[in-house]
């Protein structure tokens, strides 16, 4: 029937194109209009799943953690990032492309709050240094400027040229303020860290962040964009570094990447498909009439999509890339065969008869067990993929309909001349026969190397951390990792929501003590221990420095000229008490006129470091009660719930530490949510997927190549090749370090499928007697690998990780599965014909 089909459409080509015109009309308006695009990857997974119910739960309590975009404010002093972190914050505030912008409020509280935070005896040393910088914050205080600074520091000089401050006391401050100088004489403004002035050495925290909640786009492409817009022009002439990462930007640098040089490889990947379609068929007319078909079965597709799915996600719109994967290859097929039947018979009608009753079956065996091998992802939790199936099942339904009607169609049409050769590969003969004089020692090899292979494969990586499959320079990644990197800082946390704030704490007391937990924060971590003790030191200290700190009255700025004469004073006075090195630089910045820049850089921080020490002073006891309301909206959701947020106790660098880290807490409570366990199970489920529609997929194949073929054994020839060289793909995987990820894992359900065709393509050719390597089948397998393994393997150039993995399987895989089935199907063949009767 579909050969009278074939023939009848070959005849009736005005009619079919007819027809299929007015069908492309309403099926492009369908797809242009009916599909959209979700680009919120946590609907590519069943919201059933448990870590998924424990991510909604706490999202229910703590809503103002959802979507977050997290801007990363880097000084060069803890000053400069400060006053650059609230400086961003008022520019966005009320800018609608946000929710909220806010510091976060444990950040400050803890800021507010350090000294009580402190154990006692590292308290009382606090305490040390800042009596000992009494004279030159007393001086800061006074005069709050460079004239200030320098005039305190040039007394402690004097103090060491008479032998009353010990040299070694002055020197690392001299030199901090020296180092200084010399960036803004080299054009880089570095500022100075007055923590670390006064504390004698530098490395106080020079990072602040700022949580913001963007209004997000999901029908685009990049949802935050307009809000990350709006980040960039606020944090322009900010002294500090502002970056953005978290979830937010970490999705829209992902898909911004993925879609980085699309129209390049499109442009070339069409050109070289074009090509090598030209060198399979040998004529241009074939090679447009492929073309034309290709484009209206994926219009099609688009459009069974919308009315499937309608809303696609990161995941499904991969259907695109399978459908041209596939149906290039019906094309082939039908076209290869018609071009050698052409050139044999020399009339095309009858050429197109002979075909048609050759492919017609292979091709539609082979459209149905790929269709339901994809249909076999319907019913996993991995909605992405469920999607994916299903819209590829419909779209090779639509292939083999076009390819049996639509092509032969534009053939007759076209009316290509016969071909000038036979199609085969005459050159192959002698290789086949010498696989088919040997059978049993290239079967023992096929044999011992798909063992070798499967003992490789078990050494395979599964990395599921969407980090690592982005562009490593792209900003949210670097970021990330930077605040990765710090255990108090790090997004690798696992955030638990129990049912109120002193179940948390019980939690959290369960969790202490475990080697992987640095620690377990609640509310009543809040709540320093030992007030007492320390609050009697800060009253002290507070006794001590609190005039000092809050003068009757301040210097108003300095000019010009006392600034200059105040940079002339120090120097000589520095030199004076030994101190050449300092000295010169103050003279160079006089020299080369930088005046100004140099005293913004050593004074900016100031008026913040008095501030804060104020307020560090000024602590008072902290209770349950009487912690900021913003900040208890953080730690008891909105229904009363208690939070617990666990962070590791080491950075997270690859899979089996965040497997441990996430098997630690569950093994204390089960339902917890956060990034490592949203990695840790999204990978478990992904590949429980692919798993469980393997084999439903390998069954289903199974059944439907038994009913058709009749012969077990021919089923068996089928299925072996697709073995070895899925063994040896994973194999080749293993050995080159790449890991099987989110990404290359969309790969497999191609190459089963492409597998599937190849050999069935094989098989029934052997029926009717016709030799492998030399045939018209032999030609269009190799053109239908390389013309899909070209086009997706300009992947491989792409600088997404996960994008040039999934290039790399398709090219390595293809390869493999090709080799597999060219060099094992001769043998075996030889060895059943020598074990049965004649073939009929």
């Amino acid at each position: 029937m579909a050969a009278r089909v074939v023939t009848w459409c070959w005849r009736h080509g005005g009619w079919v194109v007819a027809v299929v015109l007015l069908l492309l009309l309403p099926a492009g308006w369908l797809a242009a209009t009916g599909l959209s695009l979700d680009s919120d990857e946590t609907h590519m997974l069943s919201a059933d799943l448990p870590f998924r119910q424990a991510e909604q739960r706490f999202d229910a309590a703590f809503p103002q953690y959802r979507e977050l975009l997290l801007l990363v404010v880097d000084g060069d002093s803890a000053e400069q990032a400060e006053v650059s972190a609230d400086a961003l914050v008022a520019r966005l505030a009320g800018d609608q492309r946000f929710l909220s912008v806010e510091r976060p409020a444990t950040e400050a509280f803890f800021r507010d709050h350090a000294l009580l935070f402190l154990p006692p005896r590292e308290l009382e040393e606090v305490a040390d240094r800042l009596i000992q910088a009494q004279p030159l914050l007393g001086g800061l205080a006074a005069d709050p400027s460079a004239r200030g600074l320098l005039a305190v520091l040039s007394l402690m000089a004097e103090g060491v040229r008479l032998g009353q401050v010990p040299r070694e006391q002055v020197a690392p401050v001299l030199d901090m303020v020296a180092e200084t100088g010399r960036t803004v004489l080299a054009g880089r403004p570095r500022p100075l860290s007055l923590l670390g002035l006064v504390s004698g050495r530098e490395g106080s925290d020079t990072r602040r962040l700022v949580l913001a909640r963007p209004r997000l786009d999901h029908t685009s492409l990049v949802p935050g964009e307009a809000a990350a817009q709006a980040v960039r022009a606020a944090a322009e002439g900010l002294p500090a570094r502002v970056r953005l990462t978290g979830p937010v930007a970490l999705s829209d640098d992902n898909f911004r990447t993925v879609a980085e040089g699309v129209a390049p490889t499109l442009l070339l990947s069409l050109a070289l498909v074009t090509a090598l379609l030209l060198a399979a068929v040998g004529s241009l007319r074939v090679t447009a009439a492929i073309l034309v078909t290709l484009a209206v079965g994926l219009v099609f597709t688009s459009a069974f999509a919308a009315l499937a799915v309608g809303v696609l996600n990161p995941l499904s719109v991969a259907f695109v890339v399978l459908f041209l994967g596939l149906a290039v290859d019906f094309g082939i097929q039908f076209a290869v065969r018609f071009r050698d039947d052409h050139h044999r018979l020399g009339d095309a009608t009858r050429a197109m008869q002979v075909t048609a009753a050759k492919v017609a079956r292979p091709l539609t065996v082979v459209a149905v067990a790929i269709a339901l091998g994809f249909l076999s992802f319907l019913p996993t939790d991995y909605v992405g993929v469920s999607q994916l199936g299903l819209i590829a099942a419909g779209g090779m339904l639509v292939g083999i309909a076009l390819t049996l009607t639509l092509l032969p169609a534009l053939l007759g049409l076209l009316r290509p001349p016969p071909a000038r050769k036979p199609a085969g590969f005459t050159a192959l003969e002698p290789v086949e026969q010498v696989l088919r004089t040997g059978p049993k020692v290239v079967v023992g090899a096929a044999v011992a190397l798909g063992v070798a292979a499967a003992a490789v494969a078990l050494t395979l990586r599964f990395d599921f951390d969407p980090l690592h499959l982005q562009n490593p320079r792209a900003e949210s990644v670097g970021a990330f990792r930077d605040l990765a990197a710090d255990p108090a800082s790090s997004p690798y946390g696992i955030e638990i929501t129990v049912a109120d704030p002193s179940a948390a704490d019980a939690l959290a007391r369960r969790l202490e003590g475990k080697p992987e937990i640095a620690f377990a924060l609640t509310l009543s971590s809040l709540v320093p221990d030992h007030q007492g003790e320390k609050l009697a030191v800060i009253a002290d200290l507070d006794h001590l420095l609190g005039p000092t700190l809050n003068p009757p009255e301040t210097m108003p700025a300095p000019t010009a000229t006392e600034l200059s004469t105040s940079l002339d004073e120090a120097a000589r006075a520095w030199e004076s008490a030994g101190f050449t090195q300092p000295a010169l630089v103050l003279r160079q910045v006089l020299a080369r006129g930088r005046v100004e820049a140099f005293a913004e850089a050593v004074a900016g921080g100031v008026p913040p470091l008095l501030t804060q020490l104020r307020r560090l002073l000024a602590s008072e006891p902290v209770t349950a009660d009487s912690l900021p309301p913003r900040l208890v909206r953080d730690w008891v959701g909105q229904g009363g719930e208690g939070r617990v947020s666990v962070q590791p106790a080491r950075p997270l660098s690859s899979p089996a530490e965040m497997h441990r880290f996430v098997a630690a807490v569950r093994a204390v409570e089960p339902m917890v949510s956060g990034a490592p366990v949203a990695i840790v199970d999204s990978g478990q489920v992904a590949v429980a997927a692919f798993a469980q529609a393997g084999a439903a997929a390998l069954a289903a194949a199974v059944l439907l190549l038994s009913m058709v073929m009749r012969r077990p054994v021919e089923t068996v020839l089928v299925l072996a090749p697709l073995l070895l060289g899925v063994l040896l793909a994973l194999a080749a995987l293993a050995l080159s370090g790449v890991a099987i990820n989110f990404a290359n894992i969309i790969a497999f359900p191609l190459l089963l499928g492409i597998g599937v065709a190849f050999n069935v393509y094989f098989v029934m050719g052997w029926r009717k007697d016709v030799a492998l390597l030399s045939s018209a089948t032999a030609r269009a397998v190799l053109f239908s690998a390389l013309t899909t393994g070209v086009s997706f393997g300009a992947l491989a150039l792409s600088s997404h990780r996960g994008t040039a993995s999934l290039g790399l399987v398709l090219m390595v895989g293809l390869a493999l599965m090709v080799l597999a089935s060219a060099l094992f199907l001769p043998a075996v063949f030889a060895l059943v014909e020598r074990r049965r009767s004649p073939r009929p």
